[in-house]
């Protein structure tokens, strides 16, 4: 978890062990575990950043813990390789194909809610 790897583990692994090390006050470790997370967005490789970026977003909860610096640290660290002229960290959401499949997804979600509260 404080290697170059760390995006290698899933998000949930991260989550429990930096809550176990957090209910244990070791905030010190857990700070630092997330950091280092957070620093694989701005890795060469667009595979290793895309998944850090969808990983730091499944644990964004524990970025604003604390007194914040741990969130403004990775916006920050996201910002600067997003200007750095980085590829994109995610799917391309202006992609044709990608934004007719999260058309339809909504549609799906919302006929589902209606047929709840219908």
């Amino acid at each position: 978890m404080f290697s170059a790897e760390a995006w290698c583990c899933p998000p949930k692994v991260i989550q429990q062990f930096v809550q176990d090390l957090s209910n244990r006050n070791d905030v010190q470790t857990a700070n630092a575990i997330l950091q280092n997370y957070a620093s694989c967005i701005s890795a060469e490789d667009a595979e290793t950043r895309r998944s850090a970026a969808i990983g730091i977003a499944e644990i964004a909860e524990l970025y604003g813990e604390g007194d914040g610096s741990l969130l403004i640290g990775a916006l920050t660290n996201t910002g600067a390789t997003l200007a750095s002229g980085a590829p994109r960290l995610t799917h391309p959401l202006n992609d044709r194909s990608s934004t007719t499949h999260a058309e339809s997804d909504c549609f799906k979600i919302n006929e589902s809610k209606n047929a709840i509260e219908g």
